[in-house]
């Protein structure tokens, strides 16, 4: 997990720093950089490791439709925590997808709060499961893995680094998946999709982050529109509970 400080002042990067290893206590295992501009996170940002954002934005770079398109397009494994001066800022939020909102100054109260959405995803990181592919065993972090397809008898594994061909069917490599989490939705039998990769779902049709859509059988339509809204409900839901709270 990496963690990225975005604010033109050292003085509060260093604050909200404070509060950040406060929280971590060395028990997470966290890499945290700091930078002064937009810019410069946007390109440092990788896009393999679980990353998380907490930045500022300037009114300026708030209507920066080029900055305002990166940040909308960022991956799934990218999150972002935004950060203002005041609450009237917290729609400025919405407008880029992120997933918290934090006034300053900054209080340690309100940082774990906005952390504690992450936990999970600090453990989910570490989490991994290996499949024979090329005739050699290779690691996959779940968390990376959009989403699996099958390909005949074998099954295509489809992650943010590209894709790779393994001979284990899609059925065996859903029973080795973990399905305790509720991060993975199966679409019949051709499709199980990480749903924290889910941009929006139709009657016919889910559309992944980055535009990829795939195909609802009929059949399953009404099924799969339910439990994939109900999913981005609780996602959103959750999103602007954080906000409430910071605000409190």
């Amino acid at each position: 997990m990496r963690i990225y400080l975005c604010d033109e002042s050292a003085k509060e990067r260093a604050q909200i720093r404070n509060c950040i290893e406060k929280y971590l206590c060395g028990n997470y295992q966290v890499s945290i950089k700091e930078f002064g501009s937009v810019q410069q996170t946007l390109a440092e940002l990788p896009s393999g490791p679980l990353s998380l954002m907490i930045m500022n934005l300037s009114e300026q770079e708030m209507t920066d439709p080029e900055i305002v398109k990166q940040l909308r397009r960022r991956k799934s494994n990218q999150k972002l925590i935004m950060t203002a001066t005041s609450e009237r800022y917290a729609m400025d939020a919405f407008s880029v997808y992120a997933d918290g909102f934090l006034t300053k100054p900054f209080l340690q109260e309100q940082v774990d709060c906005a952390l504690d959405r992450f936990k999970s995803m600090f453990y989910r990181m570490k989490k991994n499961i290996s499949f024979m592919v090329n005739r050699t065993m290779k690691d996959f972090c779940v968390d990376e893995i959009i989403y699996m397809e099958t390909c005949g008898h074998a099954t295509m594994i489809h992650t943010i680094d590209g894709n790779f061909r393994t001979n284990c069917s899609l059925t065996k490599a859903k029973i080795r998946m973990s399905e305790e989490d509720g991060y993975f939705v199966s679409c019949g039998k051709s499709y199980y999709i990480n749903a924290s990769y889910i941009e929006d779902v139709t009657k016919k049709e889910i559309i992944l982050r980055g535009g990829e859509h795939i195909f609802i059988p009929i059949r399953l339509q009404r099924e799969l529109c339910i439990k994939i809204g109900d999913y981005i409900a609780r996602r959103d839901d959750n999103y602007e509970k954080s906000v409430v709270k910071n605000k409190s």
